[in-house]
């Protein structure tokens, strides 16, 4: 699974001359063939040029570089020219979300968006599912463009909608469920219950910053700290247990799928940030969330948590909308709420009567009191946006 938040376009250095030659070859050496032929020579001379005058930009995941993209303006038109990416990271959503970030500039500022594509390319596809139509050809190439949308279309209140997940999406983990869970995992692991909590909690920290990468590493590590010697079937078992667990908690409150699609029609973005552990980012993927959000921030993914505020600009730097354009709803755990608001979200308490059928695990003692607007269901966030 793509974490967006970690793609990031910079301008293109002389250490990147080789790579983006490279790759320009890898993705379009069988084009080029099928057209005309490659003359390396004459490529090599070509690419020379292209590289003074383009400027090109390099994409990075992770601080990798994956692919390339041109991006340049004039008076009426944003135009992209020279976008490759390395087969292994191409269909996973990337160019998606590179060009409709883009394209949402494009709209702010009122230019068209324009591009030409090699007629054999299936990239045409995924540019028409955007909104390209090709208004020109000759024997090679589509000339393809994109007019701004409409202002009434833009005119929105707000551009994205953040949320939570525990406590906000889903029922927040209750006192019992948790701690009988944990139970369940020390029979499994035959260590004593008192240490073997403590640690669990002082570990916490770790867990959700993705210092531990698995459940099954931060199981090992307390088994070690306590002189337990455990087998890797005890170690998967315990992690199975937890495992089901989350997977059991990760269940859409009454009426979320539809506020969620409802926001997701009105032209609104949506993103998740959420501080949990590992379990969470793998389940996601097989929940009926998935294909609502539009970037989806997990603290152990990220390495930072809840109220730190590049955890939110993660999630407004991959939505591609500033922070003031956003609203964000959560439970006020771990001071989210500030931290919102620090950064320039909007915030937004939301208290579920049903969580006072049950003691809540949370990790502070007190709900963020930070002054903002405060619902009782996810549907109020419908009248919010209006």
């Amino acid at each position: 699974m793509i974490d967006f938040s970690l793609i990031k376009t910079i301008p293109a250095d002389k250490s990147h001359y080789e790579f983006i030659y490279r790759l320009k070859k890898l993705v379009y050496l069988d084009y080029i063939k099928r057209i005309w032929s490659w003359d390396e020579d004459e490529q090599r001379e070509f690419y020379a040029q292209e590289w003074q005058k383009l400027k090109p930009g390099v994409i990075l995941y992770n601080k990798r570089p994956i692919g390339t993209i041109c991006v340049w303006n004039d008076n009426e038109s944003i135009h992209i020219e020279r976008f490759y990416i390395l087969p292994e990271y191409q269909n996973k959503g990337i160019g998606s979300h590179l060009i409709k970030n883009i394209l949402d500039k494009a709209d702010k500022e009122g230019l068209t968006a324009r591009l030409h594509v090699l007629k054999i390319n299936p990239a045409i596809s995924l540019y028409q599912r955007l909104g390209y139509q090709v208004t020109g050809e000759d024997e090679i190439l589509y000339r393809m463009e994109r007019k701004p949308e409409s202002k009434s279309k833009n005119a929105l209140k707000y551009q994205a909608v953040i949320f939570d997940l525990f406590g906000t999406l889903v029922d927040i983990y209750t006192h019992d469920d948790y701690y009988g869970t944990l139970e369940t995992m020390t029979s499994v692991l035959k260590a004593p219950y008192d240490e073997f909590m403590k640690l669990w909690f002082d570990t916490a920290e770790r867990r959700v910053t993705g210092i531990f990468r698995t459940l099954e590493e931060n199981l090992r590590y307390i088994c070690r700290e306590l002189n337990i010697t455990v087998t890797e079937i005890q170690l998967t078992r315990a992690s199975r247990i937890r495992r089901d667990y989350v997977i059991k908690t990760l269940i859409p409150r009454e009426g979320t799928i539809e506020v969620l699609a409802h926001l997701k029609s009105g032209g609104y973005k949506i993103g998740l940030v959420s501080n949990c552990s590992s379990e969470p980012p793998v389940i996601w993927p097989d929940t009926p969330f998935a294909n609502l959000f539009d970037v989806t921030i997990f603290s152990s993914t990220a390495g930072v948590q809840k109220p730190d505020p590049r955890i939110y600009r993660m999630a407004t730097d991959a939505l591609g909308v500033e922070p003031e354009d956003c609203l964000y709803i959560g439970d006020g755990d771990s001071s989210e709420l500030t931290g919102a608001a620090g950064v320039g979200l909007h915030p937004v308490l939301i208290k579920a009567p049903l969580e006072s059928n049950a003691v809540p695990m949370r990790t502070s003692k007190k709900i963020d009191d930070f002054p903002c607007p405060c619902i009782s269901s996810l549907k109020e966030v419908l009248n919010l946006v209006k």
